[in-house]
């Protein structure tokens, strides 16, 4: 799969969530989703996330960046 399919995928999995969610999805709850279906449903997404004690820390878009703070210990599953 080349960067754009993958980019392709990426783009149309998001937009199938937000356009068959019951209710309004924000970038928090796409992040969570994305997680979860990579982790739990092996869908390729091709995002490096983890869960942290402090809570989710993904970078998913080159605009944004999260940083990890100081709060705990990270395990990845």
């Amino acid at each position: 799969m080349t960067i754009q399919d993958q980019w392709r995928f990426r783009v149309g999995v998001l937009t199938h969530l937000v356009a068959f969610s019951p209710t309004k999805l924000g970038r928090t709850a796409l992040m969570k989703l994305a997680y979860l279906l990579q982790t739990v449903k092996d869908v390729p997404l091709g995002y490096n996330s983890r869960i942290d004690t402090c809570g989710l820390l993904i970078k998913m878009f080159s605009t944004t960046s999260v940083k990890p703070r100081a709060c705990g210990r990270s395990f990845r599953p």
